[in-house]
């Protein structure tokens, strides 16, 4: 977690705040985004060692189905890295489905393909989206199916039609700091090193919100434009001891994040 640090130099009281941001480990602590725990991808598990995938052949009785995937259903992520998003949903399927391979569409470019593959300790499956395919509205599917680990699936390999909903992968914002000065009656606030991981790089989050904790609940009352490295304008008010937060508000592109919570 991000540690406060208080320091106080005569009249003047200087605290900071790291962003409260998710990471692979603690995305599940997080419960103001959208973003789950970042699965495995140095062992992953295909879909025939799956339990759901065990059971449905256990319970064929005469004909078996034909392999299918009936439904593709996942969730709107970030990239916060090079290793990319961790899109997690379901993939229902009947039949001897063991791997899969399927079709991604950014703001309806097609991609690649990608492997489903299944959620470790989970019924889930997740599929990882690059981060060099940037940011914006994503459809998977059609999907290319095998009954079998040792068979990779390929453009050849048996076609489904089925395709996801669609869902949002923006760029995730990475660190920052929030800096709040109280000196006599006024407040001093501003961003410092806000950024965001953008295709192949850390890059300015662009902008972000200084809020007050009111009885209506967040309030924004400033504006702040980030620069290139992150960092806003200086902006004075004066005011009362309050609860604040610097906010980087969430976009078509972009994924926000908030400050720990200052009293000051």
């Amino acid at each position: 977690m991000p540690v406060l640090s208080l320091r106080r130099l005569g009249v003047v009281g200087l605290l900071t705040a790291t962003l409260a941001l998710p990471t692979p480990a603690a995305v599940a602590s997080t419960s103001t985004f959208d973003t789950p725990d970042q699965p495995s991808a140095q062992a992953p598990q295909y879909l025939g060692s799956a339990p759901q995938a065990r059971v449905a052949r256990s319970a064929e009785v005469g004909t078996a189905a034909a392999p299918d995937i009936t439904k593709l259903s996942f969730a709107s992520s970030a990239t916060y890295g090079p290793e990319g998003a961790y899109v997690e949903g379901r993939a229902h399927f009947t039949g001897n489905v063991v791997r899969a391979k399927t079709e991604v569409r950014v703001n309806g470019v097609y991609k690649g393909l990608v492997e489903i593959f299944q959620a470790k300790d989970s019924d889930k499956q997740f599929v990882v989206y690059k981060s060099g395919w940037g940011a914006g509205k994503v459809v998977l599917g059609p999907s290319y199916i095998t009954e079998s680990l040792d068979q990779e699936p390929t453009t050849a390999s048996p076609k489904d039609t089925t395709k996801s909903g669609e869902f949002r992968v923006r760029y995730g914002v990475t660190r920052g700091t929030f800096s709040a000065v109280r000196k006599g009656g006024s407040m001093t606030f501003k961003g410092v090193g806000v950024k965001m991981y953008k295709i192949h790089k850390e890059v300015s989050a662009e902008r972000a919100e200084v809020q007050v904790k009111t009885s209506r609940g967040w309030v924004t009352k400033k504006f702040l434009k980030l620069a290139a490295n992150g960092n806003s304008v200086s902006w004075t008010i004066r005011t009362g001891k309050h609860y604040w937060r610097l906010r980087v508000p969430t976009s078509t592109t972009r994924l926000g994040s908030n400050s720990e919570v200052v009293h000051l």
